[in-house]
């Protein structure tokens, strides 16, 4: 996203996060979610390489849906998958996947601690 939407994005975040409690149940991230923004630092480089290159040359990545799949709270472990295409290596209809997973524990009401683990590039 743009710069100027990324900061009204974050400003609605803010508004939001002041009408929840004080205490948030974490056992609701439990799941697989799919993803329309994110500014996780391990998906955007990734999301960003899906532009259009100078001189009107294609993207070299076409990036498919981005999920975060939260295991349970007792559990603690966190995926980032992202599904792409290479359209110039893979066949119309191949595509690949760049997951990377994570440990997170709760450290208050509003925070967890995440802890990278290890990223895999698989198939669809």
């Amino acid at each position: 996203a743009p710069k100027q939407l990324r900061g009204r994005i974050e400003e609605a975040q803010v508004a939001v996060e002041a009408l929840s409690p004080a205490e948030l149940d974490y056992s609701l991230l439990e799941g697989k979610w799919l993803l329309v923004y994110t500014t996780a630092a391990d998906v955007v480089p990734i999301v960003a390489l899906d532009q259009e290159l100078p001189l009107g040359l294609p993207a070299p990545v076409t990036v498919g849906n981005v999920y975060q799949q939260f295991s349970s709270v007792q559990q603690g472990s966190v995926q980032n998958i992202i599904e792409f295409t290479v359209p110039f290596l893979l066949q119309p209809g191949q595509g690949a996947t760049f997951t990377v997973d994570a440990s997170y524990e709760v450290r208050g009401g509003r925070r967890i601690a995440l802890v990278f683990e290890e990223a895999n590039l698989g198939q669809v």
